[in-house]
């Protein structure tokens, strides 16, 4: 198995995400699963929300919104870039 430089800060990120997100699992695979309605514009209604602190380069809270579709998260630092 090949690991990601430990001199890297995406390397640190990728090391870390599966931990992170097996930590995160007890707690948001109960709310992801709760129901959550659309308004008359299709947005969520009562969606339960995340604030990342420290994003840094936003790996974290990629995978964490793709694990949990039904969840909003909020990275603290957003660089538009990482968007894209």
């Amino acid at each position: 198995m090949q690991y990601p430089s430990i001199n890297s800060v995406a390397g640190s990120a990728s090391r870390n995400r599966d931990a992170i997100l097996d930590a995160l699992a007890p707690l948001l695979d109960e709310v992801s699963g709760s129901s959550s309605t659309t308004d008359a514009g299709g947005e969520l209604e009562n969606q339960e929300r995340v604030l990342e602190i420290s994003s840094g380069s936003g790996e974290h809270v990629v995978a964490m919104s793709r694990r949990w579709l039904a969840v909003e998260f909020w990275p603290s630092e957003r660089n538009e870039e990482q968007l894209q």
